[in-house]
Parts: structure tokens; C-alpha cells; sequence
């Protein structure tokens, strides 16, 4: 299969095509069913890693926890989401609804100003705010919520998170823990909360807050790409997406001869919260810092369904997808020269030193480009492991479930990063210097300034 259907695609985390509705036990059922025919259906091979027989017990036990005549969406959400969780994979998944939750419904007043700790899941905020009155810090730690440790909570909702990694699950975490307590519990409408700044701890009660009243931290608005010169000799190039375009080649052209033609020595490129898109993005940009023939990918395994020749429609011919048999699989793990990218002539590339910035949130394609990086590129590579990892199913296709509404997004591409093959340990790109990814790009500038 050509290196053009090689393209891992953002997952969903939109809204629904529809509002989840309440639906009868026997509905509920049916959708359940309809999920694990839908895996069964796209994924190359769902049980690779996953024991079927398992998994199939965890099916019969959940239509068993559907007791009452109706099944509420919140109880629909924790149910297939816990069944694609199991999975482990970071593109099969459930989307969240938040719409769900409606006018009426309160969630936890600090759902959008956490941060979840992989390894130790310890729950921390990111804002100085005041909250219900009560004035909050930045770095204070939730130790409980409601008599519960959040530590136990954490691991509690990691069951629902899609995440081949707990980094990248923590993170997923970070943004919709708030979602998951809801859900677990909609009429909880306030909460006691044990703070911990430095070891001194207090404990206040909160009241529950509409989703569009929770306090954000201040949002910047987001660009795809741009760089910046942080002085004479640094640059900045802030790669928030994998967005290909004629234009995204334009900018990179630009950029690179900005920074030669101004003697730039540093080129620090900042994927920490690039989530992913068209891999193509990020074999362009190694264009600019290699002398040698390059690739992220080493392979893949493609599965071919009627639901994906439906899901692409009239771009599936485009694509070349009905020249492959329905429900076969294709395999190409033969990486010959042909197939490898190459590099732009002396003359056009970046001269210096590169830094490249990662973290949980680097992510499908953008994990692909940090690992062809860290692999091919003369460069350090510095902050957290990538969430996306070495082998990893991708490009997606959504699925609304038909009594629920719910909307599953299945992967039907299995991707193996260069060098990677079945067996080997599922990792993601491992930084050089490891720090917190929120350091990152100040370890860096200290790296440069010092030399050590």
C-alpha cells in the first residue's frame, strides 16, 4: 500500500452528530451489540492485545448492569466507553457529549483548570483564581474529592480513557475528568474538597457549576503554526498541528529562509500539544533538518470494511480503496529505498542546532514526526514521552450507534513507526532530557544559554 494512505487523522473529540438520548434496556443492548460488531468489523486485529474471551465476558456483565427499563445516556457513556477502553487504544473510543449534561446539570467547578500527574495521578490545579469565594492556587493539589482520594479516582477513569500510554491518558484525563463525575454522578450538585499546598492541607465545599460558568485558564487563540525569533540566535517554531496544505509548504519555506538569512544558530520546534493530522506535515519539516534519506513510518496493516469504503465515500475511489478486497487485510512491513523521504540540498536547510519540545500530548502524526525526528534528526529532544507511540492503530472513521446516538470513532489502520515491528515494547518517542513537558521550553533556552 502506497505511502500516501499513510496519513494518521486527528481523533474526534467533537460533540456527537446527535444528542444522546435515554433510551429502553433492550436499545441499550442492541447499541452494545452494535459496538462490538462495529470493532469486529474495521479494526485490523481488536484482540491483539486484548483477550477476547475477556473482553466478551465484560460485554455479557454490562448488558447484565442494564437493570432498569431505561438506560440514561450518562449510564450509556460509562458503559461503552469502559468496553472501548479496554482496548487500549488511543483512536478507539467513544466521543464525549457534554451537551448531555444540559441547562439544568452542575459539574465540578474545577473541570477546566486540572492537570492530571501520570505515574503518581495526583490531581493539580493550573489557575490563581477564587472559586465559590474561596481563593485557589496554582500548584495546590486536590488530595480528595467527597472523601475520595483523587489518586483512586484517576485510575478509576483511565478504564474509560482511549490511551495506548497512562502519560496520554492523563492527559485526556486533564480536560474531562469534570465529564466523567457527572456522568457517574448527576446529581451530585456539591463537592468537599481537601487541598494540599506544600503538605498544609484545608478542606472547603463547593458548589456545582453549569459547564458554559466553569473559570478557564486565559486561552490564547490557537494558530496551526508560527515562529518567532526569541532573540538573535533563537527561534521559535510553534507546531500545534499537522495541517498540509500548499500554504503550510509556503510557511516552512519562509521560516527557513528568515532563519538563515538572519543567522538564527537555534531552532526550537514545539510540539507539546500537537494532537496530530496529515503525517506529511512533519516529513516536510525534517526535510529542513536532515542530511539523510528518512521516514517515520516502517509499515502498516490495512483492513478494507464496508463501513470504510462507506464512511470515505466518493473519496474512497480517490484513494485507491476499492482496489483491496472487502475484509482483507494488507500488509507492508517491506521498507525499501523507494519509500524513504529525502532531504532538502544543503543549501536550503536549517544550518544550527534543533530542539524539538514533546510531551503527553504530542499525539498520532505529531508522534510519528517526533519519533522520524528523534531517529533521523541531528537534534535534542527534551520534555515527557510522547503519548503517541511506536505501534499504533489510526486513521479513523465515525460510527453513530443507532439507538443511543452515541458516536464511536474506530480505527482501520495499524501503523508501525521505522524501526518498530510486533513484539517490541510499546513505547513513544523518549525525550533526551527529561523534565515536565510545561519546562520544556525553558530547559531548553537554559540548554542554549549554558551549554549544558
Amino acid at each position: 500500500m502506497r505511502k500516501f494512505l499513510f496519513l494518521l487523522l486527528l481523533m474526534p473529540v467533537c460533540m456527537s452528530a446527535a444528542r444522546p438520548v435515554t433510551i429502553s434496556r433492550e436499545a441499550a443492548i442492541a447499541d452494545v451489540d452494535s459496538l462490538v460488531a462495529a470493532i469486529e468489523e474495521v479494526e485490523v486485529d481488536p484482540y491483539a492485545l486484548l483477550d477476547k474471551d475477556v473482553f466478551y465476558k465484560a460485554v455479557a456483565d454490562t448488558k447484565k448492569s442494564f437493570t432498569a427499563d431505561s438506560v440514561t445516556p450518562a449510564q450509556m457513556y460509562l458503559a461503552l466507553s469502559r468496553l472501548t477502553g479496554m482496548f487500549r487504544q488511543g483512536h478507539l473510543g467513544v466521543s464525549i457529549s457534554y451537551n448531555i449534561i444540559g441547562d439544568s446539570g452542575v459539574v465540578f467547578p474545577f473541570g477546566s483548570m486540572l492537570k492530571v500527574i501520570p505515574g503518581s495521578h495526583k490531581v493539580i490545579l493550573t489557575l490563581d483564581t477564587v472559586v465559590d469565594g474561596v481563593r485557589v492556587k496554582k500548584g495546590e493539589e486536590i488530595v480528595s474529592i467527597n472523601g475520595r482520594k483523587t489518586p483512586e479516582i484517576v485510575e478509576s477513569y483511565l478504564k474509560h480513557a482511549p490511551m495506548e500510554k497512562d502519560a496520554f491518558g492523563c492527559s485526556y484525563l486533564s480536560g474531562d475528568m469534570d465529564f466523567l463525575m457527572w456522568c457517574e454522578n448527576p446529581d451530585v450538585k456539591s463537592f468537599d474538597v481537601v487541598l494540599s499546598d506544600g503538605g498544609k492541607t484545608r478542606k472547603h465545599t463547593f458548589n456545582g457549576v453549569a459547564v458554559n460558568k466553569l473559570i478557564s485558564p486565559p486561552k490564547e487563540k490557537f494558530v496551526p503554526y508560527d515562529y518567532k525569533l526569541l532573540n538573535d540566535s533563537v527561534m521559535l517554531f510553534s507546531f500545534n498541528t499537522c495541517y498540509w496544505d500548499s500554504e503550510f509548504a509556503y510557511f516552512l519555506r519562509k521560516m527557513n529562509k528568515e532563519a538563515r538569512d538572519k543567522g538564527v544558530k537555534h531552532l526550537i520546534i514545539d510540539v507539546r500539544s500537537n494532537g496530530g493530522g496529515n503525517s506529511r506535515a512533519g516529513d516536510e519539516v525534517c526535510r529542513y533538518l536532515t542530511d539523510q534519506k528518512f521516514n517515520g513510518f516502517g509499515g502498516s496493516k490495512v483492513k478494507i470494511s464496508n463501513s470504510v469504503l462507506k464512511s470515505y465515500g466518493k473519496r474512497a475511489a480517490d484513494m485507491g480503496l476499492n482496489n483491496y478486497k472487502v475484509d482483507s487485510v494488507y500488509v507492508n512491513m517491506d521498507q525499501d529505498e523507494l519509500e524513504m523521504e529525502l532531504p532538502y540540498d544543503a543549501k536550503y536547510r536549517f544550518p544550527g542546532k534543533s530542539y524539538l519540545l514533546i510531551g503527553p500530548g504530542t499525539f498520532s502524526s505529531a508522534s510519528n514526526f517526533a519519533w522520524e525526528y528523534w531517529k533521523f534528526v541531528p537534534g535534542t529532544v527534551i520534555g515527557e514521552e510522547t503519548g503517541g507511540v511506536n505501534i499504533c492503530v489510526g486513521d479513523v472513521i465515525g460510527k453513530n450507534l443507532p439507538n443511543s446516538k452515541f458516536r464511536m470513532f474506530i480505527p482501520w489502520k495499524i501503523f508501525y513507526h521505522y524501526g518498530a515491528k510486533d513484539g517490541d515494547p510499546i513505547q513513544g518517542t523518549i525525550p533526551d532530557i527529561q523534565v515536565p513537558a510545561e519546562e520544556a521550553l525553558t530547559r531548553t533556552l537554559r540548554l542554549i544559554e549554558t551549554g549544558k
